[in-house]
């Protein structure tokens, strides 16, 4: 709260720009569920960048990202919004970094997921596979950010009824968290009926219910030691 009203009240200086401080107040805003202000002020970050550094610099990349992604995620806006601000990203980060970078992954895993939430499981499927090898490379084989496009992929495969792929997928994506996070983890509880959705699709009603029952009970001596 001090952050946001410092930021509130903030102005540009030598160290932080106009499109941070607006930026930073269109987090405050999205934060408090008000998405057409925050969407004014990342619309305002990403004019003020392109007026200091052009169109194509990666700093616009960065500010068009809040806004792709308040477009995506949240219900009251068009989801084709999101799209051509994704596209656009990509470009600017494959000419910045090349094809085959961590930051093009970030990108792509991303997209997959708006493909996902558009129901086009294919183009998610292809999106999420083109960028785990990248992170693998990357972070390991147990990075964060690969169980993320992991549980992506996963999904995608599940609506594209590949349920042998998508177990497999989603496995990895919980034992990689469940390194990573304490068994209260909101993360690691996506990822536990993720995977019990797939046992359900596949008849395994035990399974999938006991897989969520021990990762509640697990959750619940996390809170008991604390």
């Amino acid at each position: 709260m001090r952050t946001r009203a410092i930021y509130a009240k903030a102005g540009p200086s030598p160290s932080t720009s106009e499109a941070v401080i607006l930026i930073e107040r269109g987090q405050s805003q999205a934060a408090e569920g008000q998405y057409k202000e925050a969407e004014s002020l990342y619309k305002q970050a990403v004019e003020s960048d392109e007026a200091k550094y052009g169109p194509g610099n990666t700093q616009v990349r960065e500010d068009l990202r809040f806004l792709a992604r308040l477009y995506r995620d949240q219900s009251g806006f068009s989801i084709q919004e999101a799209e051509p601000l994704f596209e656009r990203m990509l470009v600017i980060r494959q000419k910045t970094f090349g094809q085959d970078s961590p930051e093009v992954a970030e990108t792509v895993s991303d997209i997959a997921l708006l493909y996902f939430f558009e129901e086009d499981y294919g183009h998610c499927e292809s999106f999420a596979a083109r960028a785990l090898p990248i992170q693998e490379k990357t972070f390991g084989p147990n990075g964060l950010e690969v169980s993320t496009t992991l549980n992506r992929l996963g999904i995608c495969q599940r609506d594209l009824n590949k349920l042998d792929k998508t177990e497999r997928s989603l496995v990895r994506a919980l034992a990689i968290r469940e390194k990573l996070f304490q068994p209260d983890h909101p993360w690691i509880a996506i990822s536990v009926e993720n995977l019990a959705s797939v046992y359900r699709a596949e008849g395994q009603v035990e399974r999938a219910t006991l897989l969520v029952a021990n990762s509640r009970d697990a959750s619940a001596k996390t809170h008991s030691k604390r």
